[in-house]
């Protein structure tokens, strides 16, 4: 009697102890699938940005200054790689640095935005793998 009713309630705590933890599961799993996601979505808006800056709207861009380009506009690759290496702080110091103070502070922004954006992608793949190891 009482053993079997102790042992039906423990049963059914497990139960329900496990469909709560795969409810958390995959509550967890979701929220960051969909702020990867965001965070990719932003990342890629951040790289288009920065390309058309670099490429159309810097001075540099404009007037043909952007040192080693000869009097052209930036290219898109060195545009795009250019942030790449400064979000990631890899900076090989092998492009020109934008040379009047607005694409200066344009740069800086770019710069903090970008690695703040890499930093959140890095900690949401990290959380993944977590969720997943455990």
């Amino acid at each position: 009697g009482i053993k079997r009713a102790v042992c039906a309630k423990f049963d059914e705590d497990f139960k329900q102890a496990i469909v709560e933890q795969e409810i958390e599961y995959s509550a967890r799993v979701r929220s960051v699938r969909n702020v990867t996601f965001m965070t990719v979505l932003l990342f890629l808006l951040y790289l288009t940005i920065g390309c058309l800056y670099y490429t159309r709207w810097s001075s540099d861009a404009k007037s043909g200054l952007s040192g080693d380009n000869n009097g052209q506009q930036w290219p898109l690759e060195e545009a795009l790689i250019f942030l790449v290496y400064t979000c990631s702080t890899v900076g090989y110091g092998n492009h020109s640095i934008p040379s009047t103070p607005r694409d200066r502070v344009a740069t800086i922004i770019f710069i903090v935005v970008g690695i703040a954006l890499a930093t959140v992608f890095l900690s949401e793949i990290f959380q993944y793998v977590v969720i997943q190891a455990t």
